[in-house]
């Protein structure tokens, strides 16, 4: 004879039930929490290696386009005091690192970066298929000459160039000299002196407590933003020490020592989490190792050692 189920094995039931539902719940919630983590942390890496690339452009082509008077690297912390001491490149540590920085090639213009050469007739040549350092085409014909200026190739002195309609560019700068793109309305070389600071104005709302952003400033100019939810920022210069390199603030005596600049980032990467994580932390040769707050490792953090040689400089 069969019999319908008691009161207590009914609660057993829907307790088991309300349990594997449970788990359940937790186990979708805890895969759709991962999904849509995954999205944020990849726009994040993508945003960052954009940023790092146009860093990383600004850097190498420090002493571009200048006279060896500007081959000096040390510690002013003003783009004023950069120039008035005809240094190419500063680390200043006077309230945190910051990086100041002398470069035809600093500027986000369309021919930034663009250069090119003169023949014995002192036309302009400018190779066709030269890109800018934002990937355009080096125009080379139709110049405005004040657009331009020329060195000799020995980098001792500068010249401007003219209008010439015999010339397939359009512009002249005598014979034998190196052109470099000026741009319209530039002062050579102050419109190219660049800083690179850190700030905690303008920060996006989902970054982590006690982190800013790093910015870009030209002299006079509105500084605009770079990298944002930077924990840590930091640069040395790599000096030739021996067959190796040292890691130094203090900028070498010799330019000819000075085979790149060493940037060193503790970087955000994604938003808050529930769980507080082990964050990473920076090798020796950027410094040793920085604080996080028990707020702060709650979030995830992504650590970028990047040596950048100085080629402009030799």
């Amino acid at each position: 004879m069969s019999r319908g189920y008691t009161l207590i094995e009914l609660i057993v039931t829907i307790a088991i039930m309300l349990i594997l539902g449970a788990g359940a719940v937790s186990a979708y919630l805890f895969v759709f929490k991962k999904g849509a983590e995954a999205p944020v942390i990849l726009k994040d890496e993508m945003e960052l290696q954009l940023s790092l690339a146009q860093l990383l452009k600004d850097v190498e082509s420090i002493g571009f386009g200048l006279t060896k008077n500007y081959f000096n690297a040390g510690n002013s912390c003003t783009l004023v005091d950069l120039l008035s001491n005809n240094q190419s490149v500063s680390i200043c540590t006077a309230s945190g690192y910051e990086l100041l920085l002398l470069s035809l090639s600093t500027r986000n213009t369309r021919d930034s970066g663009c250069w090119g050469y003169t023949d014995k007739t002192g036309c302009v040549f400018i190779n066709s298929g030269t890109k800018s350092v934002l990937g355009f085409d080096c125009p080379n014909s139709g110049l405005n000459p004040a657009e331009y200026i020329a060195t000799d190739f020995y980098k001792n002195s500068t010249f401007s160039c003219t209008a010439n309609s015999a010339c397939s560019s359009g512009i002249q700068c005598g014979e034998d000299r190196l052109v470099f793109y000026l741009g319209s309305g530039n002062a050579y070389p102050d419109s190219f002196a660049a800083r690179y600071f850190l700030s905690n104005t303008n920060l996006p709302g989902d970054c982590a407590p006690g982190t800013f952003v790093l910015e870009k400033e030209h002299l006079n100019d509105i500084p605009q933003p770079v990298i944002s939810c930077v924990h840590t920022f930091r640069a040395f210069y790599m000096v030739q020490s021996g067959t190796g390199f040292s890691y130094t603030t203090t900028p070498p005596s010799n330019i000819d020592d000075l085979r790149g600049i060493r940037l060193c980032f503790i970087v955000q990467i994604g938003k808050k989490r529930d769980a507080s994580l082990t964050p990473p932390n920076f090798s020796a040769n950027c410094g040793g190792s920085a604080s996080f707050t028990a707020e702060q490792r709650n979030y995830r953090w992504k650590v970028v050692e990047l040596d950048i040689p100085v080629r402009n400089l030799q």
